[in-house]
């Protein structure tokens, strides 16, 4: 087993609890669908959220032939992995006793989420740097934004606002997807 396996287990069981958890809000929506009060904010959040899962572990793909990996840059992917999970929890309802209302959902558990999300990306930001990965300053520059938008999320507590908020954050993680051109191929594989 090489280190980037050893190290990819406990966070892949991590992501595939979030996006688990994610996949169960959205059976929920379909199978409550009649008696639900559906808010497209809210199904973006959704989207943001398993984008952002999917996004994040592709990006470690190219650190797969890292020899080595300590305590401290195990620890922050455990951590971003953990974050990520966090704000789904925060974010997603609870089997009982949910009345279905996804507005009212979001606008309750907004702000934490954003919260949750902005240590997240300062996580990430810490991880970028003590692993050399090299990222570009667009990449810098759209965390940064991602923090300022998150933090102007939190403190402004405007409905219509964060509604907007989180349809724009879902377009630049759109971006995010274009700056990263991950790319699973046979040949990338053969390169393993």
């Amino acid at each position: 087993m090489k280190p980037f396996e050893y190290v990819m287990v406990i966070f892949s069981v991590i992501i595939g609890l979030t996006l688990t958890q994610f996949a169960n809000v959205v059976s929920f929506m379909i199978k409550d669908y009649d008696v639900s009060k559906l808010h497209f904010p809210y199904i973006c959040l959704v989207i943001l959220g398993c984008i952002t899962c999917l996004n994040h572990w592709g990006a470690l793909y190219p650190l797969r032939n890292r020899p080595s990996w300590n305590m401290a840059t195990t620890g922050l992917l455990f951590l971003a992995g953990l974050l990520l999970y966090s704000a789904c929890i925060v974010a997603t309802p609870e089997d009982v006793g949910f009345d279905h209302n996804y507005e009212a959902l979001f606008h309750r558990v907004i702000a934490k989420t954003l919260a949750v999300m902005v240590v997240f990306v300062i996580v990430l930001l810490i991880d970028s740097v003590m692993l050399k990965r090299g990222r570009s300053l667009s990449w810098y520059l759209l965390m940064v934004s991602y923090i300022v938008l998150m933090i102007s999320g939190v403190v402004i507590q405007n409905t219509i606002y964060r509604d907007v908020l989180v349809v724009v954050m879902l377009g630049l993680q759109g971006v995010n997807i274009a700056l990263n051109k991950f790319t699973v191929s046979e040949e990338t594989m053969k390169r393993i």
